[in-house]
């Protein structure tokens, strides 16, 4: 389109270094980390918002990008340095973000970071299954607005169980 290659070499060290500063450009994650703030002494309802609106708005956007799918897709089927940092950095912001949950699931037998890893790669199933065949995960189709609201609906749901159960676990 025009572009020389000594151009992009000017601004880029190699390939890998493009490819990771247009991954970051495309990657939606950073700035789910900056808008969800919390207060300094986030309580309980402030961390079940911050898990179930991240989870909500992940799917949502997931679904709508298409860039976004192709390097998830990308990251899960090729092994690659750069796309490992890539996650990496990812894992880093989200591990802040569990750390906050962590005192509202200790002493019970409820693993949180495994329930956000599952809706997580739930979410990524059910938009590249999608997307890649045009069909239905059991029976749902996230293209029909009242499926997709379900699904939505289900993650804060599952989220509000997840606390629900571990402060019963706690108290018996």
């Amino acid at each position: 389109m025009g572009r020389s290659k000594g151009v992009i070499g000017y601004h880029y060290t190699n390939l890998n270094d493009l490819l990771r500063t247009y991954i970051r450009q495309k990657d939606y994650w950073p700035g789910f980390f900056e808008q969800f703030k919390l207060s300094e002494q986030p309580n309980e309802d402030e961390i079940k918002r911050l898990f179930t609106e991240l989870m909500q708005e992940n799917f949502k956007l997931f679904q709508l990008s298409p860039e976004i799918q192709k390097i998830i897709l990308w990251q899960i089927s090729e092994e690659s340095p750069m796309l490992r940092s890539v996650s990496d950095e990812r894992e880093r912001e989200g591990a802040k973000a569990l750390a906050l949950a962590d005192p509202y699931f200790k002493g019970s037998d409820i693993n949180f970071k495994a329930l956000m890893a599952i809706l997580l790669g739930g979410t990524y199933y059910l938009v590249l299954h999608n997307q890649t065949n045009k069909s239905t995960v059991c029976g749902i189709d996230i293209n029909r607005d009242r499926e997709r609201s379900e699904v939505i609906k289900t993650i804060g749901q599952l989220i509000e169980w997840a606390f629900e159960k571990a402060k019963e676990k706690q108290a018996s």
